[in-house]
């Protein structure tokens, strides 16, 4: 069985969604969650989706700020099914999960690739840049950067058509790029007369090669350094703490993320001889009685009724 993760978006930001199978799906903050989310809110292991006989179970598995679905909040490794559709919070992060889906599922990469998006949106909101970039450090051209197409590469060289110009004499027309494949940034030479390094090691001419951290980039003379923002800053929220909500349950339900009228819900504590789900009443929306409370009421008037009569009699005589 197939479900869609979906991360509910704030106004006029698309909604970002995987589509999982299997018979556990884990969320959290950890580089090995099927679903990433990139807020120190949500633990590394905050909460998992269980298949469970034809049902999604949603649970918790003991995170700092919990798993709310419509108001309510799990216990420690307690589990409730889950309506398709109905939102549900892990720490400040909103979700909608929608079971029964039929479509082609996602990969690791687009994994990384919704962590990453959801980390780019976040340093956009605090103003800040979040392109991965390339900028020369040492040489001719230092100082000079250029940001990485998100769709494309950089290409480095003396050509007025580069995308980062070089004034460094040993720098080929079009020496090197630079381009971000699943979110890692990666380089490769593009048959230079001297070459490019990496590292401190020739690259093989149009043969990709990762860039990573703390690597720089030799073209001639000059030095080249990688700035990731989102890497680095998804890289510091996997590793970082979890932060703990003050308010843990009161973050506002989001307009478009509203749970479907007279849902029915189950919820139970996990154990190896567990029962099948069973549905308990719809939940009352609204101020309307049903013929049972109705019964109820008159029937405890009754009883009011007697116990005074019985305490007048007793005072009487």
């Amino acid at each position: 069985m197939a479900v869609r993760v979906t991360i509910v978006a704030a106004p006029g930001e698309p909604e970002l969604s995987l589509v999982l199978d299997g018979e556990r799906i884990a969320l959290g903050r950890a580089e090995s969650a099927d679903v990433r989310l990139p807020d120190p809110s949500v633990s590394p292991r905050h909460a998992s989706l269980r298949a469970h006989g034809g049902a999604w179970l949603l649970v918790d598995h003991g995170s700092t700020n919990g798993t709310w679905i419509g108001g309510v909040r799990l216990g420690p490794e307690a589990s409730r099914a889950i309506t398709s559709g109905e939102p549900v919070r892990l720490g400040r992060v909103w979700l909608r999960v929608e079971t029964h889906v039929h479509a082609p599922a996602s990969t690791r990469e687009d994994t990384r690739d919704l962590a990453m998006r959801l980390v780019a949106r976040g340093l956009t909101s605090l103003g800040e840049d979040p392109r991965a970039r390339v900028r020369c450090v040492r040489g001719p051209d230092a100082g000079k950067e250029a940001a990485i197409p998100d769709d494309g590469a950089l290409s480095l060289g003396r050509g007025a058509d580069a995308g980062l110009v070089l004034l460094e004499p040993l720098a080929s027309r079009r020496h090197a790029e630079v381009s971000l494949a699943g979110g890692k940034p990666r380089a490769r030479d593009l048959g230079a007369k001297h070459g490019t390094k990496l590292g401190g090691a020739p690259l093989s001419p149009d043969e990709w090669t990762v860039w990573r951290p703390g690597q720089t980039l030799e073209v001639g003379g000059d030095e080249f350094e990688l700035l990731a923002p989102v890497v680095d800053a998804l890289a510091e929220l996997s590793q970082g703490s979890d932060e703990e909500m003050r308010e843990p349950g009161s973050a506002p339900l989001p307009p478009d993320a509203q749970p479907p009228p007279d849902e029915e819900v189950s919820h139970w504590r996990e154990s190896p001889d567990a029962p099948p789900p069973r549905a308990h009443a719809p939940i009352a929306r609204g101020t309307g009685w049903d013929p049972g409370d109705a019964m109820l009421v008159v029937f405890a008037l009754l009883v009011v009724a007697a116990s005074a009569a019985g305490l007048l009699w007793v005072l009487r005589a």
